[in-house]
């Protein structure tokens, strides 16, 4: 019926046009055909559906909008309420604070341990160092494992004296070197980049007894790697090493580690071969102890053939990242329970002697903490040390 409408409409408008043709006024128009009528009528139908759509949609919004603002209202939020934080902390303070740190361990294990890119042998050294005493030679051998690419050595104070008198006394014919069993062509010349200076002036009374015993505290020490043993071979630019774990989540009873080290007792040069075999065992942890405070500073595992002298400064690892340096053993010789110091210990100790965290003091200039150390502490050190032997 609308299409019969349309057309007698367009009929009626043909005529007119006709007659006012005929008397010479009509406007020139072009007359739309059926088909172009049909096709103009949609167009517009469409442009007025269009039109009532976008205000339907605009009156949605504005309701979503006056509905927000009415929960606003109800709820009363006030962002100038919210407080922001005015401290920054980093992972190494999280275990500053002794008292608190037992009951933060839940916390912590929810951050794992990713596996290590470096494998334990290629960060396990074994450090020697002899004495010419004209009818003698003194050898002691210690192990070390390095914590930074730039060739920095985590070891004991035990192990790490010895370099401090080679350092600081030039006519104690002591000389030190640090060897890998899977590198045998050369070794590497060690520095002094510090020393715990309480264990010295505890202990220096000890460096001539044939088996010193300690409770590992203080008993750490920093080397540093200052080139090769074999002129026509330099220093690597960049030496594998084990990252530092800091977290004391991981000290609890029957955790899975793995110890390693160089143990043997060498009575001479020529046992120095002998001892400088790399011993790699897996163990529990059996026990954690403390020095003095709530946080755990020592941790003991089951016995290992890895627990015996010379693996002194040698590594306890979890997926090869180091957690604690071997310090003394309990038991017999190749069969004892190893104690080691706690990597977070070390961080503790380090941080309330220099005010900086281990991470902080790699990240420096290394020849610049060399010499400060040796500027502060190297002299009467290993004064104490030398005038024992």
């Amino acid at each position: 019926m609308p299409i019969l409408i349309r057309i007698i409409l367009q009929r009626l408008l043909i005529l007119i046009y006709s007659f006012l043709a005929f008397l010479g006024i009509a406007p020139e128009a072009s007359i739309p055909t059926e088909e172009e009528a049909i096709i103009a009528i949609e167009e517009r139908q469409q442009a007025i559906t269009d039109f009532f759509n976008e205000k339907e949609i605009k009156k949605t919004i504005d309701k979503t909008v006056e509905i927000g603002k009415d929960i606003a209202k109800e709820i009363e939020l006030d962002t100038n309420t919210i407080e922001k934080p005015t401290t920054n902390y980093s992972p190494d303070d999280i275990f500053d604070d002794s008292e608190e740190v037992v009951n933060q361990n839940d916390q912590a294990e929810e951050t794992p341990i990713k596996q290590s890119s470096s494998s334990i042998e290629d960060v396990i050294v074994n450090i020697v160092c002899s004495q010419d005493n004209l009818s003698f030679i003194n050898v002691s051998t210690g192990s070390g494992v390095i914590i930074d690419p730039k060739g920095i050595i985590l070891t004991n104070a035990h192990v790490g004296q010895f370099v401090l008198i080679e350092d600081q006394q030039k006519n104690s014919s002591m000389r030190c070197a640090a060897y890998k069993e899977n590198i045998p062509t050369f070794g590497y010349e060690l520095d002094v980049l510090y020393i715990s200076p309480d264990w010295i002036e505890e202990n220096y009374n000890l460096i001539n007894s044939k088996n010193p015993k300690g409770t590992g505290e203080f008993d750490y020490a920093l080397l540093y790697i200052t080139g090769s043993t074999n002129p026509a071979i330099r220093k690597p630019r960049n030496i594998p090493y084990a990252d530092i774990y800091l977290n004391e989540f991981i000290y609890k009873e029957d955790q899975e580690v793995v110890v390693a080290g160089y143990p043997g007792i060498p009575q001479n040069i020529i046992d120095v071969a002998r001892a400088g075999t790399l011993k790699i065992d897996n163990v529990l942890i059996k026990d954690v102890f403390t020095f003095n405070t709530r946080t755990i500073d020592i941790i003991s595992t089951t016995k290992t053939e890895v627990g015996a002298r010379g693996a002194s400064g040698g590594g306890v690892f979890v997926n090869g990242n180091l957690i604690g340096v071997i310090s003394t053993t309990n038991g017999e010789q190749n069969n004892a329970n190893i104690n080691a110091i706690t990597t977070t210990y070390i961080n503790r100790n380090i941080k309330e002697n220099t005010g900086e965290t281990i991470k902080e003091l790699l990240a420096k200039d290394h020849i610049e903490t060399i010499l400060k150390f040796s500027e502060e502490y190297g002299i009467n050190l290993s004064n104490l040390l030398f005038n024992q032997m």
